[in-house]
């Protein structure tokens, strides 16, 4: 699935609709999922997901972190 531009208030719904197994992001949409997850108060389990991919530039370690975090810890192929 690609998107003509990204939205976080809708990659929740998608990533759960779609059962996708994997995601790829620049660090700037890392960062604004993060952001949507907590201002929504989200915490549900994507168990199909089996790596996030980041592209163009490398996280830094707090943003890897909590992605980790948020992704349950087993997802940090970033």
């Amino acid at each position: 699935l690609t998107a003509r531009r990204f939205d976080a208030s809708v990659f929740f719904r998608i990533l759960k609709d779609w059962t996708a197994t994997w995601f790829q992001g620049v660090p700037t949409v890392f960062a604004d999922i993060l952001s949507e997850a907590k201002q929504k108060s989200l915490s549900e389990s994507y168990p199909n997901l089996r790596f996030l991919r980041s592209v163009a530039a490398r996280l830094e370690p707090d943003l890897q972190k909590e992605l980790s975090d948020y992704f349950n810890e087993h997802y940090n192929d970033f």
